[in-house]
C-alpha cells in the first residue's frame, strides 16, 4: 500500500513542475536515436553496394549528424517554447483588459464556465460575485479556462532546450557504439537491435506518466523506429550503385 501510495506521489510530482521537460527529454532521445542509426542504415546500405564510403566516413558523417541535429533542435525547441510563452502572455494581457474593460462578457463566459462544470444557478451567481470582488482570481479562473493552464506550468526555453541538446545527443551514440568497434555490415545489426531496445525502453517508461499501456506504447516507438531506419537502408542500397 505505501509502495503504490509513494508511486502515485511521485508522478504526481513528475506531472507539475519536474514533469515540465519530460516531452524534451523523450522527443530528443528519441529523434537523435532515429535520426542517427537511419543514417548509419543508409550509409552502411551504400557501401555495401559498391560506393566509395569507408568506415571513418561512415563515423565521421554519423557524428557530424548528432552534433548538427542537436544543436538545431536545441535551437528549435528554444524558439518553439519561446514562442508559446510569448503567445501565452500576450493572451493573459488580453484577459487583464476585457476584465477591465468588458466585466459584463466575461461574467457571462464564467457562468457558462460554471454552467458546463454541472453548477446550479443559484451557485454559479454566487461564485460569480465572489470573482468579481477579486480581479485577479477572476483572472486566474479565465487563464485556466481559456488557456489551460498557469504560467508556472510553462517550460523555461533555455532549459527545455538543453535538455533537448542532452539528450538528442546522447541518443544519437546509442546506435554509432557497434560502428566503433565493428565493421560496418556486422555493426548495423548489432546496431539496430541496440536501437530497437533503447526506442522500445522509452517508449514502455513513458507510460509512468500516461498511464498507458507499456507494451504497446513501446512497440509504437519502436515500430516508427524501424521503418525510418529500413527506408534509410533501402534508399543507401538503391543509390549506393551509382556511386
Amino acid at each position: 500500500m505505501k509502495k503504490e501510495l509513494k508511486r502515485k506521489l511521485h508522478a504526481e510530482e513528475l506531472h507539475g513542475k519536474k514533469g515540465k521537460y519530460i516531452r524534451s527529454s523523450i522527443f530528443g532521445w528519441q529523434d537523435g536515436i532515429v535520426s542517427a542509426v537511419a543514417l548509419l542504415a543508409g550509409l552502411t546500405g551504400a557501401a555495401l553496394k559498391g560506393a566509395q564510403i569507408t568506415d571513418f566516413v561512415i563515423i565521421l558523417a554519423t557524428v557530424a549528424e548528432i552534433f548538427a541535429g542537436s544543436i538545431s533542435m536545441s535551437f528549435g525547441t528554444y524558439i518553439g517554447t519561446k514562442s508559446q510563452i510569448e503567445v501565452y502572455n500576450a493572451e493573459v494581457e488580453r484577459e487583464k483588459i476585457e476584465i477591465e474593460e468588458e466585466p459584463e462578457k466575461e461574467e457571462a463566459e464564467l457562468r457558462e464556465f460554471y454552467r458546463a462544470k454541472g453548477f446550479i444557478p443559484k451557485e454559479i451567481e454566487m461564485v460569480v460575485r465572489r470573482l468579481k470582488k477579486n480581479k485577479a482570481a477572476m483572472l486566474d479562473v479565465m487563464i485556466k479556462e481559456e488557456l489551460g493552464g498557469v504560467a508556472d506550468d510553462r517550460e523555461n526555453p533555455v532549459i527545455s532546450s538543453v535538455y533537448m541538446f542532452l539528450f538528442y545527443t546522447i541518443g544519437g551514440f546509442i546506435p554509432l557504439i557497434p560502428f566503433i568497434l565493428l565493421p560496418p555490415a556486422n555493426a548495423l545489426w548489432y546496431s539496430i537491435c541496440l536501437t530497437a531496445v533503447a526506442l522500445f525502453g522509452i517508449g514502455a517508461a513513458k507510460t509512468y506518466l500516461t498511464g498507458r499501456n507499456w507494451i504497446k506504447s513501446g512497440l509504437e516507438i519502436l515500430i516508427i523506429g524501424l521503418i525510418a531506419t529500413a527506408g534509410a537502408y533501402l534508399i543507401g542500397t538503391f543509390l549506393g550503385g551509382g556511386f
